[in-house]
């Protein structure tokens, strides 16, 4: 009779409390704190990842893409940081066209991530016109003890940075890129295993990654080649190794300006933006004195006196015939029109 209770009762309980055979029980509502199967919540996590996902990505393509960077050109120009390192790299450019040799920080997956000019800096701190590297059995450098120019990058742009520039106490002139050591590249030696001089630190290891290829420093190799080397490898050569030669002409317009009738690279007027933030340096401020001279109206600050070494030899122009500024005292080229710079004569 217990068995047969039993049976009765299983039968209720899967068929209802009514008794009658087919009438399933209504399920229970959900309620706030029940588990679900975890296969299901993985499939909406997913679906809802993958649509925030495709939204990010189609807001930053709006602001970033091709049509969103030229349309912010247009309304702000460039920022002063990417212009420097873009006159830079046009410098180098036309150095490259016109001696025929191209100098490039190449890195492991074979991209071309900067250009390299008679100006530009080694590890150790000297030009590449200081290293002997037209003779790759003897690439050392003349004024130190450095086996092979070695590119290092020299302004925060080139390692995704460009935030360290709008600080106050920014110095460009002693900032250098970290090693992993937390200290800079300015404090290893320049040669041999690239040793810390403040702290254990053995070798130089970057805490920072190329901007171009998200490649480490160690990623990377100085690459050395003629013209007809870069075309067998079907790498670009003459006007097409000039920066943004292979996006719209109107980038290239609003970076470098437009060339006139003598062949003179023009710089388009400047907005209203860069006019606004185009103020000098606090670093700037204190080196030149920072305070107001005697017998100088108020406002005006005094400017230190520089002086000019007599010289009976032949000097150079520090501004182009264009109106633009050469970017060191070594630079042999313009960096906006391309044009050798002039000797002349002190007494002239």
């Amino acid at each position: 009779k217990l068995q047969f209770l039993y049976l009765i009762a299983g039968s209720q309980r899967a068929f209802g409390m009514s008794g009658q055979r087919g009438a399933l029980a209504r399920p229970r509502p959900r309620q706030y704190g029940d588990v679900d199967d975890s296969q299901e919540v993985h499939d909406e996590i997913r679906e809802v990842g993958r649509q925030v996902r495709q939204q990010v990505t189609d807001r930053y393509m709006q602001g970033h893409g091709e049509a969103g960077v030229l349309d912010g050109l247009r309304q702000h120009g460039a920022a002063p940081g990417a212009q420097k390192l873009m006159n830079n790299e046009m410098a180098a450019a036309l150095w490259s066209i016109e001696s025929g040799v191209y100098v490039t920080f190449r890195s492991s997956k074979g991209t071309d991530c900067c250009r390299i000019g008679p100006d530009t800096k080694c590890f150790c701190g000297h030009t590449l016109s200081d290293h002997n590297f037209r003779n790759p059995r003897k690439p050392g450098c003349g004024p130190c003890a450095c086996t092979g120019f070695r590119y290092i990058p020299t302004r925060p742009e080139e390692i995704g940075f460009g935030h360290l520039c709008r600080r106050k106490d920014f110095n460009i002139h002693e900032w250098s890129p970290l090693c992993r050591c937390k200290h800079g590249a300015k404090h290893h030696q320049g040669s041999g295993s690239r040793k810390c001089k403040k702290c254990a630190c053995y070798s130089y290891e970057s805490d920072w990654a190329c901007i171009v290829c998200d490649q480490r420093w160690e990623d990377h190799t100085t690459e050395i080649e003629t013209e007809s080397e870069r075309r067998a490898d079907g790498r670009p050569v003459g006007e097409a190794y000039k920066p943004l030669a292979s996006v719209n002409r109107e980038f290239g317009d609003l970076v470098f300006g437009k060339r006139n009738s003598e062949g003179v690279y023009v710089l388009p007027t400047p907005t209203q933006h860069q006019m606004n933030i185009k103020r000098p340096h606090p670093t700037a401020q204190r080196k030149s004195g920072g305070g107001v001279s005697a017998g100088q109206p108020t406002g005006q600050r005094g400017l230190p006196s520089i002086p000019v070494p007599a010289s009976s030899g032949p000097q150079v122009d520090s501004v182009c015939s264009c109106g633009a500024a050469f970017t060191s005292a070594r630079a042999k080229f313009c960096s906006q029109c391309g044009k050798p710079r002039q000797a002349r004569h002190p007494f002239e």
